[in-house]
């Protein structure tokens, strides 16, 4: 039953379009939301403004949307999920990394100790450390 409802929001779009064109401006972000996907929503117009502030989030710069994003609830099902997801990933990563850190360490040390043993420079390295304490706070302290 085509009552030309489709034809004129297209009409719409496409002057909403060319018309900051002709004026030097930045475009219009246009917005479009089918009714019948959120058939099943107890209010229609939450799923609109929640389409509207997704579609325009993604027009805002990468900064403001780190650092401002939309609320969970005006995202979709699946966007929520990998939001989600994210901020875990992210929270485990110091832990990670931690981890990561004091493994790799663990085997540096052995290999030191390791190459120290081998050489004979166990004590060497503590005389050096001293030596090194010395200099650094006599260059400091005398004038």
């Amino acid at each position: 039953m085509g009552v030309w409802k489709t034809s004129l929001a297209k009409m719409v779009e496409a002057r909403l379009k060319s018309w900051p064109k002709e004026r030097g401006e930045a475009p219009h972000i246009v917005c479009w939301c089918n009714a019948w996907l959120h058939d099943d929503e107890p209010n229609l117009g939450s799923a609109f403004a929640a389409e509207v502030a997704r579609v325009a989030g993604h027009h805002r710069p990468l900064m403001r949307q780190i650092l401002r994003p939309l609320p969970t609830r005006m995202l979709p099902a699946d966007e929520r999920w990998r939001r989600r997801l994210l901020i875990l990933l992210f929270c485990l990563m110091p832990l990670l990394l931690a981890l990561a850190v004091a493994q790799s360490r663990h085997r540096l040390d052995a290999e030191i100790d390791n190459l120290t043993t081998a050489l004979g420079l166990q004590q060497v390295a503590g005389i050096s450390a001293v030596l090194l304490v010395t200099i650094t706070l006599w260059t400091n302290l005398c004038p």
